[in-house]
């Protein structure tokens, strides 16, 4: 099998020399398997899940740490680092992804080699650099539901000391969610483009330089109608076929509609939701030989600005409207100084972080009011981040290796929130009324120890304890009433102790990678949404897991990989609506994950055919911290296959492909709000069927 190169220790390493958790996907197995945006791969990454009713906001959720606040001002505890730049924004996850060289998931706590500190893990893809001869490809792809992408790249020396490369991408489709009065849903007209700079004035000094934009113009939010009322504990489950809760009809909402379609992919929305969003920004990393050492500079600006709205009863009446505006500049500066030879190597790292982001939501209740009730709220949140980190690694014997890491992290966060409704409710909060709740310092440590044994060349064990933490910050509820003293929440941390194994067999052409883990949780940052109030509170929480990766290369031809995990964990005293004290699942953890791999090629027609089944199954699990009925998504399996051709020379490809074979109905958000019938539910796509074609030089 090929090595399978990483950089998650911030220098190039054989993935079964490094004692973390990782799964690695080549741009190779990215193509092959279609993925065309940075949230697909989710599908092919153990203990890994996705939040998001749109690319307007998407959480990764790794080990059952998430984030599912859906407002659009919170860091994740998932840091997201595209070409080593840290991207705090999670409405700017979710984006095309093309030219990439290899997307790395890290799990587990991180701080002590990256510039942000997470407390959950890193996702870290990594674009094609310039390279010192020219290439390139063009790809076009056609679809159902009228989809038409096309992407490319090309790049190469433009002189003895300069290289470039150029890429971009555009996606289209006329939307795969139905509306029955009015223009389909989840469409998108989207377009990507990248720009790589490289000099190289001499042999100890290289400059990279990095520009990027991307635009989106989506018919977004096509959520599924789902009617539901409140249980004795004020939790969301479904009204029955022949059940009359809100006084208007049998298995009718509050407003009186009953849904006449079966299919979360059939519905009737009165407003088109939308997404009108532009990303861009810069990177120049700086990286100077200094003999024995490297000194590295990464220095990087990003800009989002995003409206997005929703029709979010999905329903035919204008039940709840919800809009949300964003307007946010981003700055880091990372320092790195490095010593990667010898029995002990070393790095020392100094971070600072800077985001202003400018935020406006609003959630009319048209409706139930005349005139229409309408809470808007106007906010801007200030972040100031400092930080000194570093790591080290001893070979103690030439089999055994030991790693200490060591970060300080001084974070402040200064809010200045106002609310208005159309009642003449009103909530200001800033500094200057609320002084010492509205502007908040948080300090904390991070730290890592870690034992590598390689028992023998082709096998390694290891084990660590880490400490990751996340800083507070303030929650922006939309409606009254407000309690400005649990406004602010309190920094997280997780203790994580783990154990792993990774090895390789039958002469290299199998790999077998197997880690255990147990996270002590200490103030988790939990999401709470009662009636129409929402807000972060701080749990004790445990998280236990066992994964597994295993990829083989039996026969020539033919690869093979299957990934497992097993999760089990509890928030622990959450406090239900109804007053009742308990414990309760960790939002979006399933008891077992599978995904797996199969694909075979063989010459013919002068050049090889390959045909390839992939697969992801999740058992059940629930979307949110209280665990409501009606957010508790059932087991599914989710296949996709395709059929390529490739000319012997490696230059033409053909591929058909299908993505969700079976047409499985399964959700990607789902949230509570039962205090108006709504059960907020937004699927993911159906049935797709595409083909393709590539050409590359």
């Amino acid at each position: 099998m090929d090595e399978v190169i990483v950089t998650a220790q911030k220098r190039q390493q054989n993935l079964q020399d490094v004692g973390i958790s990782i799964t690695s996907i080549s741009a190779q197995k990215i193509e092959r398997l279609g993925f065309t945006t940075t949230a697909d791969i989710i599908a092919q990454t153990p203990s890994m899940k996705m939040l998001s009713f749109s690319p307007s906001l998407t959480v990764f959720n790794i080990r059952g740490v998430s984030q599912n606040d859906f407002s659009d001002h919170y860091e994740p505890p998932i840091a997201v680092i595209v070409d080593e730049a840290y991207v705090s924004a999670q409405g700017a996850v979710n984006t095309m992804m093309f030219d990439v060289d290899r997307v790395e998931v890290l799990r587990g706590p991180q701080g002590t080699l990256f510039g942000r500190n997470a407390t959950g893990g890193a996702v870290q893809y990594l674009s094609r650099k310039p390279g010192p001869i020219a290439s390139g490809y063009l790809r076009a792809t056609i679809g159902d539901y009228d989809q038409r992408n096309i992407e490319g790249a090309a790049g190469g020396p433009l002189s003895d000391n300069v290289s470039a490369r150029v890429a971009f991408g555009y996606a289209h489709n006329e939307g795969w969610l139905e509306n029955r009065i009015g223009p389909d849903l989840n469409a998108n007209d989207d377009y990507a483009a990248r720009l790589f700079l490289e000099f190289t004035p001499n042999d100890a000094v290289n400059l990279l330089l990095k520009v990027h934009t991307s635009h989106n113009d989506d018919t977004s939010g096509g959520y599924s109608h789902r009617a539901i009322f409140p249980n004795a504990d004020g939790l969301g489950q479904d009204v029955p076929l022949n059940a009359n809760p809100w006084n208007t009809c049998n298995g009718c909402d509050i407003l009186g509609y009953r849904n006449p379609s079966n299919s979360p992919w059939n519905q009737a929305h009165d407003r088109i939701g939308y997404l009108k969003r532009d990303i861009s920004g810069a990177t120049l990393k700086a990286t100077f030989d200094l003999g024995s050492l490297t000194l590295t500079s990464i220095s990087d600006y990003l800009h989002l600005e995003k409206r997005f709205g929703s029709d979010s009863d999905a329903s035919p009446n204008s039940l709840l409207l919800y809009a949300t505006d964003q307007n946010l500049d981003q700055y880091s500066q990372e320092l790195r100084l490095s010593d990667d030879g010898g029995r002990f190597r070393w790095v020392l790292g100094a971070y600072a972080l800077e985001i202003d982001t400018k935020n406006f939501q609003s959630a009319p209740l048209a409706t139930l009011f005349n005139p229409p009730f309408v809470s808007a709220i106007n906010f801007q949140l200030k972040t100031h981040s400092l930080a000194a980190f570093g790591q080290a690694e001893y070979d103690l014997r030439d089999d055994v290796t030991l790693i200490g890491g060591l970060r300080y992290t001084r974070d402040r966060k200064e809010m200045d929130y106002s609310l208005r409704d159309s009642f003449g409710g009103m909530l200001d909060f800033n500094d200057r009324l609320f002084p010492g709740l509205a502007d908040k310092t948080w300090e904390n440590v991070s730290a890592k120890a870690e034992i590598d044994w390689r028992i023998r060349d082709d096998v390694m064990a290891y084990a660590s304890v880490s400490r990751g933490t996340k800083a507070g910050g303030f929650s922006a509820p939309g409606f009254l009433p407000v309690n400005v003293a649990t406004l602010a929440h309190d920094q997280e941390v997780l203790t994580a102790y783990e154990v792993g194994l990774k090895s390789e067999f039958f002469d290299g052409r199998a790999r077998l990678n197997a880690s255990a883990f147990h996270y002590d949780y200490k103030d988790y940052q939990a999401f709470f949404l009662v009636v129409l109030s929402t807000t972060i509170a701080n749990r004790d929480a445990t998280i236990d897991g066992v994964e597994i990766e295993l990829a083989a290369n039996p026969i020539p031809g033919l690869d093979i990989s299957v990934g497992l995990s097993h999760l089990e964990g509890k928030v622990k005293d959450v406090t239900l609506p109804s007053g009742r004290v308990v414990d309760r699942r960790m939002p979006m953890l399933a008891d077992l994950g599978l995904n797996g791999l199969v694909r075979y090629s063989w010459p013919m027609f002068g050049g090889q055919v390959s045909i390839q089944a992939d697969a992801t199954y999740s058992s059940h699990f629930n979307f949110y911290v209280l665990n409501p009925p009606v957010t508790e998504e059932p087991a599914y399996t989710v296949v996709n296959s395709r059929l390529a051709y490739v000319t012997d020379d490696g230059q033409w490809e053909a591929a058909v492909f299908v993505k969700n074979l079976f047409d499985t109905e399964y959700r990607q958000y789902s949230n509570d709000i039962s205090s108006l019938s709504i059960g907020l539910d937004a699927y993911a796509p159906p049935r797709w069927i595409a083909a393709s074609v590539s050409y590359r030089w």
